[in-house]
């Protein structure tokens, strides 16, 4: 308002964000027009010798930020340069525009770039529908789950190997207490079970003595009697 109170179209570039109003649509609409390079004026020492890495890795962040639904149009990524610091990129587009669209604008925005800015420690591109930029350090909060580098592979295997061990540091005491536990479990009921069966057994044994003595007794008593009657004839005698 301070800047251009009686314009009819404006656009504010901000560090970290954007502002643009018209009295023309331009939601979804490409806009190439006005964009304006920004580099940094230290250079870079061989710089040419880069350009096509740099090219490369460009290209491909801007395929993520476009094509990648989870990215929602924003991508960041690393270059390890050799003889060099590792070079951060980022690139984004409004969400409005359709994916081939936002491919579109970042390649124009690495082309802008490139014709007047690789030489340079850091560069950014600012346009109406996306925005870029190249650093010679992490100038991002942190990274898009698309972050790339010249070293991808290693990367993506060193990520995978740093989940594998997070994943059987958590596991491996879990299974390990699980087994503990039951073996435990195990030989406890073992040890319950032979003292229920030796119970058993000693409880069955006195039931049989106890048997054995009563048909003993019973024996004898009818033996008594038996002999009692034959005893008072002898006795008579």
């Amino acid at each position: 308002m301070q800047l251009c109170p009686y314009n009819t179209n404006a656009t504010v570039w901000e560090e970290l964000c954007q502002l643009r109003f018209s009295n023309k649509k331009f939601i979804g609409e490409l806009d190439l027009s006005g964009n304006i390079p920004l580099s940094n004026r230290k250079a870079i020492d061989n710089s040419i010798k880069y350009v096509p890495v740099l090219n490369e890795n460009f290209s491909n962040l801007s395929k993520k930020a476009a094509f990648d639904p989870a990215q929602n149009m924003y991508a960041t990524g690393k270059v390890a340069l050799p003889d060099l610091d590792t070079l951060y990129a980022l690139g984004q587009c409004t969400t409005d525009l359709s994916s081939n669209n936002c491919n579109t604008c970042l390649r124009v925005a690495i082309q802008n770039i490139s014709s007047c800015c690789f030489i340079g420690r850091g560069a950014r591109l600012l346009s109406q529908s996306c925005y870029f930029r190249y650093e010679l350090y992490a100038f991002y909060e942190s990274p898009s789950v698309s972050e790339t580098s010249a070293t991808v592979s290693e990367t993506q295997k060193g990520k995978e190997w740093t989940i594998l061990k997070t994943v059987l540091g958590t596991c491996i005491p879990i299974v390990v207490l699980a087994f503990l536990t039951a073996s435990c479990i195990i030989y406890f009921r073992r040890i319950r079970r032979n003292e229920t069966d030796e119970e058993k057994n000693h409880l069955s044994f006195f039931q049989e003595m106890r048997k054995s003595r009563g048909s003993t007794f019973e024996e004898g008593n009818k033996v008594s009697s038996d002999e009692l009657p034959r005893m008072m004839d002898l006795k008579n005698l």
